[in-house]
């Protein structure tokens, strides 16, 4: 994101997967580096999300065109809802993080960082760094296998599980 300038937000609907396709091939020729989809009911993916989350490439037409075009698929895709699951396919492409407040009234709760918005347009460089260096460490250590899940139903237990780990082709 370049600093002061937040990325657009499109909705998607799963009954107008056609439209969804078209905003996505107009999203991808603006070439901005982030696509936000927000506030998004339901399960998140199908089979366009999962050609562009994994894709170098994407082709489709684009609105009130009778040609086809070609765009790099170089983004960060960024999708926010309450209780949002993903398709199956989906979820193995994806990261999913959950905000857990662990309190009855989550509105009420102060922060450290009172504008976290403002903080990180003003950090970006050295979060964007702090970020990199998560993923440095990571395949420094062989890219350990993940651990458990821990699992807050909501009724003050914990239930710990194990992530399955989908099948695919890559090598």
């Amino acid at each position: 994101i370049r600093p002061g300038k937040e990325p657009g937000a499109f909705t998607l609907s799963p009954e107008r997967q056609e439209e969804a396709r078209k905003q996505i091939t107009s999203f991808l020729q603006s070439g901005e580096p982030i696509l936000f989809f927000d506030n998004i009911s339901g399960q998140f993916g199908g089979p366009d999300i999962d050609r562009l989350i994994t894709t170098q490439k994407w082709t489709d037409r684009p609105l009130y065109s009778a040609q086809s075009v070609t765009v790099d698929t170089n983004i960060t895709i960024l999708a926010t809802g309450n209780n949002l699951g993903t398709e199956r396919e989906t979820s193995r492409r994806c990261v999913a993080l959950r905000i857990a407040p662990a309190c009855e009234n989550p509105s009420a709760r102060t922060f450290a960082i009172p504008d976290l918005r403002q903080y990180a347009i003003d950090n970006q460089q050295e979060l964007a760094a702090a970020g990199l260096t998560i993923l440095r460490w990571h395949i420094a250590k062989g890219c350990p296998p993940r651990p458990p899940a821990v699992i807050e139903p909501g009724d003050g237990s914990r239930k710990v599980t194990e992530i399955a780990t989908y099948g695919g082709f890559e090598r």
